[in-house]
């Protein structure tokens, strides 16, 4: 099983300060979300397993 674990998207209302935060300046598209879920489901991903993806623009680097 593999995990798409997103961070901030676009519907989500940021305070200026929380989209600084991100080193990406920006939620993540809907778009952005859906092409990585297509990429997991596709044979480009065919081996990989038990993988947690990040699509969070930085923002889990930049916590640390």
């Amino acid at each position: 099983m593999n995990n798409l674990l997103p961070g901030f998207c676009e519907n989500v209302n940021l305070s200026e300060f929380a989209r600084k935060s991100i080193p990406a300046q920006r939620p993540a598209t809907f778009e952005e979300i859906g092409q990585t879920c297509v990429f997991l489901a596709s044979d480009g991903a065919r081996y990989i397993n038990g993988q947690s993806i990040l699509s969070d623009g930085g923002m889990n680097r930049a916590v640390r």
